[in-house]
C-alpha cells in the first residue's frame, strides 16, 4: 500500500525571513496533483489570524516536474530598496576613487521581490509589453570629484 504525499519542508527555513521575500518553496515526499497549491495554503499572523490575499494569484502554477516542488509568491510583488521602493543603491566596500567610472547592470538582476531595472515584476507577468527595447545590460556613468 502506497502512503500518501506528505509536506517535507519550506524554504527560505529560517526563523526570521525578510519583508520583502517574494517566493516560498514547498517540498512533498511524493508526487502531487496538478491543481493549484494556492488553495490549500494560508499565511497567518502573530495571534494565528489569516492573512488575506497574501499570495499572489497567478495564471499559471509553479510545480517542478515531478509534482514534488511548489513555489508560492507572496503578494505585493512590488517590493525595492529605497526612497519609497523607487530606488536601488550600490553601496562599495571601499571608496570610489577620483575619476570616471561606468556601473554596469544587466538586465537579469532583480530585488528580493522580482523587480529589475528595467521592468516591476507586476508589470512584466500580466502586461503585454513591448520587449523590443530592452537591452541586455544597462550602463550608469558617472564621476567621483574630490
Amino acid at each position: 500500500m502506497r502512503s500518501s504525499p506528505a509536506f517535507t519542508r519550506m524554504l527560505p527555513s529560517n526563523d526570521v525571513l525578510p519583508e520583502n521575500l517574494l517566493r516560498l518553496y514547498f517540498e512533498f515526499s511524493a508526487s502531487m496533483s496538478r491543481t493549484s497549491g494556492l488553495e490549500f495554503m494560508k499565511l497567518l499572523d502573530e495571534q494565528g489570524r489569516e492573512i488575506k490575499a497574501a499570495f499572489l494569484p497567478l495564471d499559471a502554477d509553479f510545480w517542478n516536474h515531478e509534482l514534488t516542488g511548489y513555489t508560492a509568491f507572496l503578494d505585493p510583488g512590488r517590493v525595492k530598496l529605497e526612497r519609497n521602493e523607487t530606488e536601488w543603491r550600490f553601496v562599495p566596500d571601499a571608496p570610489w576613487k577620483t575619476g570616471e567610472h561606468n556601473l554596469v547592470i544587466f538586465s537579469i538582476l532583480e530585488d528580493a521581490a522580482g523587480n529589475r531595472v528595467d521592468g516591476a515584476f507586476e508589470v512584466d507577468m500580466f502586461n503585454e509589453i513591448d520587449k523590443a527595447g530592452k537591452q541586455e545590460r544597462y550602463l550608469l556613468a558617472f564621476k567621483v570629484a574630490r
